[in-house]
């Protein structure tokens, strides 16, 4: 990085030279519609570049490709082109919301309902409504396009957003070649960044750059570069940077300098880390700093839990939030839980968790479950794991890496004292079946064990939860269960009595018969709501879409509702609401997942 302004400003006038020639056989190089030329051809292929033989990616100016058939449902343009907003990868069948998913709203509209989403969503009921809404094929919206963003490519900007990289590829491998546009390769381009693919990001880079005008393009572009050792090119496009008034990015310029050799050139602070900036402190072996995974999207707290070079308790830390927020698979989390306890000793998990709950103690925790000699050991360890994080708000998380440990233990009396927080966990997975085999080896054995008496009274919301809602108010369990609320010494009698009515609330929500005299005794006791209640016009679209059977607009009200806080940090009433919105439009199942959830961050 030593040539002079007046050496840069020539070697600049000679690449506009050598390009202005370029142009004049090359029109693919050309952006289309007469937008501003790119300034930096690439010098040498794309995978030279990146440091390897890869083909290059095929350029956008090449022939179009032929376009997907239209679903059914999709309604095809004038052109005989597809309207591309509505494709999607997943039809009724398939888990999708159906054809007519944007009925009665418009383009204009639809795109300000989709942009609203959230993509931090701590339930895993909600995420999964939410990546089924993003990838269904309907109808596009009414109206004509107008100045709005593609639909198709805010849908997978939600998606990638959410740390769902290889679902928001898929949507946008629908697009025809001759159809995609800069935000559609952008997403592509972060997405591969995040996933540590530089070789295959560079190959593309170079086609990307000259199909658009922009500074990001040219930072990828001198990054490729760099990689390369291809220092002549890297101080032009820096150069340009420069001239061009992008000198306040510090963070990039100083890892340029790194990758080129610079010692002294140092990262310290990235408080709003980028794919590109993770990508370029990866290839330059520079440990990322603390502040890096602070209020960070899930797509970037995937990629520091995936990064070698942060240290061990960044990478924990960022690790359990991307899975919390559904960004990162139950089995990556359990396998860096092993790499981080691989040396530990494992004998004092337990103790040590309840001492010291953090980080360290939960990955502690699950290898002394997996490495555990007995079924009751490991009943045991778990029992505790998923306790600990249950109180801690880290549920979710604790339930995936747990599962399939779970999964090799069967229910027996000799694993009694392990059946409420087994069934209870098997509930909140959605595999009710397993958690009903445990709570009936409980209810087996109330007669004749306290722990089993005990478990079954714990478990009766969840028994009801999951049950037909036209079975029989059972007075006398409701009544043992309400005691041991009020019972509980460590409780505060006014959140126990907030507890009961929020399982009341949620029983009620999901059609299930509560008589007023269950009601009654918690008037007095119950506390106001934690949070906020939604705006009067989303709850009117909440109702709108509810009444009228629209499962997409119910599950998009609905999402935009409640789905940043989850149930846990919601207004109860809006739970509730919601609850039962999407009861009504046939997702029954999915609005009882949504109640056994709010259930457990109640604290039952």
């Amino acid at each position: 990085m030593t040539v002079s302004r007046t050496s840069r400003a020539a070697i600049r006038l000679l690449a506009l030279i050598v390009f202005a020639g370029a142009l004049q056989t090359s029109p693919q190089l050309v952006r289309a519609q007469g937008a501003p030329i790119q300034l930096l051809p690439q010098r040498g292929g794309a995978g030279a570049a990146a440091g390897a033989a890869v083909p290059a990616a095929p350029s956008a100016a090449a022939p179009p490709t032929a376009a997907p058939s239209a679903p059914k449902g999709i309604e095809v343009d004038k052109l005989g082109g597809i309207d591309l907003d509505g494709l999607g990868t997943l039809g009724p069948g398939q888990g999708g919301f159906g054809p007519e998913m944007w009925r009665g709203i418009s383009r204009a509209e639809a795109v300000r309902l989709v942009d609203a989403l959230p993509t931090a969503m701590p339930s895993p009921t909600l995420r999964a409504l939410a990546r089924r809404l993003l990838l269904t094929t309907a109808a596009s919206p009414e109206g004509p396009p107008g100045d709005e963003p593609s639909l198709l490519t805010l849908r997978a900007a939600k998606l990638a957003q959410m740390g769902d990289i290889e679902n928001s590829r898929a949507l946008l491998d629908l697009l025809p070649a001759n159809r995609s546009d800069e935000t559609a390769a952008r997403i592509r381009m972060d997405g591969r960044l995040i996933q540590g693919d530089t070789t295959n990001a560079c190959a593309e880079a170079g086609d990307r750059l000259r199909q658009y005008h922009g500074i990001y393009w040219q930072k990828v572009q001198i990054f490729c570069q760099a990689l390369a050792h291809k220092t002549e090119e890297v101080d032009i496009g820096v150069g340009l940077l420069h001239d061009e008034g992008d000198d306040k990015d510090t963070a990039f310029f100083t890892l340029v300098s790194a990758l080129e050799g610079v010692k002294a050139a140092k990262v310290k602070s990235l408080p709003e880390a980028t794919p590109l900036l993770l990508a370029m402190m990866r290839a330059a072996e520079q440990p990322l700093p603390k502040d890096v995974a602070h209020a960070a999207a899930p797509a970037i707290l995937r990629a520091v839990a995936d990064s070698p070079n942060a240290a061990m308790e960044e990478r924990l830390a960022a690790a359990e939030q991307a899975a919390t927020l559904g960004a990162l698979a139950p089995d990556a989390l359990a396998a860096l839980y092993d790499k981080a306890a691989a040396n530990a000793a494992t004998a004092s998990a337990v103790t040590g968790a309840q001492a010291k709950y953090d980080a360290q103690s939960r990955a502690l925790l699950y290898r002394a479950a997996k490495l555990a000699k007995s079924s009751s050991e490991r009943a045991a360890i778990i029992q505790a794991a998923l306790a600990l994080a249950r109180h801690a708000g880290l549920y979710a998380p604790a339930v995936g890496v747990n599962l399939p440990l779970m999964d090799l233990l069967s229910p027996n009396p000799s694993l009694i004292s392990f059946a409420a927080e087994a069934s209870r966990a098997y509930d909140f997975a959605g595999r009710l079946g397993a958690g009903q085999a445990w709570y009936a080896l409980a209810r087996q054995g109330s007669a004749t064990s306290s722990e089993a008496a005990k478990a079954t009274v714990e478990l009766w919301p969840f028994t009801v939860l999951t049950a037909d809602k036209s079975a029989d108010w059972e007075a006398d369990r409701f009544a043992a269960w309400t005691a041991a609320q009020s019972g509980d010494k460590a409780a505060d009698p006014k959140l126990a009595g907030e507890r009961v009515a929020r399982v009341l609330g949620l029983l009620s929500a999901l059609g299930h018969h509560v008589p007023d005299a269950a009601w009654q005794p918690f008037y007095a006791t119950a506390a106001g709501g934690p949070d906020t209640m939604p705006s009067l016009a989303l709850w009117n679209g909440l109702d709108a879409a509810a009444k009228a059977g629209r499962q997409g607009q119910t599950v998009l009200f609905a999402l935009i509702a409640i789905g940043a806080n989850g149930p846990g940090a919601s207004d109860p009433i809006a739970v509730n609401h919601v609850i039962a919105a999407l009861d009504k439009v046939g997702l029954g199942s999915e609005a009882r997942q949504l109640a056994i959830e709010a259930a457990i961050a109640d604290g039952v």
